[in-house]
């Protein structure tokens, strides 16, 4: 029995050794066993991430925790994501949050369908929203016995009336249906990860003069 399965989602690209050293160095709860399993120029599909829940399932995992490979985790991430989980029985998934590569850049966490990304926290805060990238995703295994297949799914983009509805990612499908089976899903503002853009060797973050930086911007001022 493992408590821990652990999928690594690696696209055809170099990794950046941050990331490297940020997994390495990476602390685990005590007395949690572990498996690492490793997809290879696969991106999120969706046979990829099914055989993730298979395995898992298999092993008897508690959790599942979906790393890609530019998302650089927190040495704590683990530790604090599965400490989230913990604390409420109706919290099914915990995650950090990472921001999109480009600018000017946004956090990919949501609250209501069709509002954009969610602005109003501070870093530290851990709080309730509908939809959140799975770049650094901690779920309880239990899940997949409560939720139908497909599990996941990509959506394109489609008409509803006069409106464009936008592309709907694995994330935010399984997000939804772990909702709809009226669970909750957590974002940890104290796991914020750096977004690498490999190409160009930079991470993109929180601007310093976001919302979720104003409080700790207001504490280096008045130092």
């Amino acid at each position: 029995m493992n408590g821990l399965t652990i999928a690594l989602t690696f696209c055809d690209r170099p990794v950046m050794p941050e990331w490297a050293v940020a997994f390495a160095c990476q602390s685990y709860p005590s007395g949690i066993s572990r498996e690492v399993i490793v997809a290879k120029n696969l991106g999120l599909s969706q046979d990829w991430l099914e055989k993730v829940v298979t395995s898992a399932r298999k092993k008897n995992s508690k959790y599942i925790w979906l790393l890609h490979d530019d998302v650089e985790p927190p040495f704590f991430a683990t530790r604090k994501l599965i400490y989230d989980l913990e604390q409420n029985d109706q919290v099914m998934v915990a995650a950090g949050i990472y921001c999109l590569k480009g600018l000017p850049t946004e956090p990919f966490v949501y609250r209501g369908d069709g509002e954009g990304a969610f602005w109003h926290w501070k870093v530290g805060d851990v709080f309730e929203c509908d939809a959140i990238g799975d770049g650094c995703m901690m779920i309880k295994t239990e899940i997949f016995d409560k939720i139908e297949k497909p599990w996941f799914h990509f959506e394109k983009s489609r008409m509803q009336g006069n409106d464009t509805i936008g592309d709907v990612g694995e994330d935010f499908f399984f997000c939804r249906k772990v909702r709809a089976a009226g669970f909750k899903i957590l974002a940890d503002g104290e796991v914020v990860c750096p977004h690498w853009d490999v190409e160009n060797k930079c991470a993109y973050g929180l601007p310093r003069d976001s919302y979720p930086l104003a409080k700790e911007q207001e504490l280096v001022e008045s130092e």
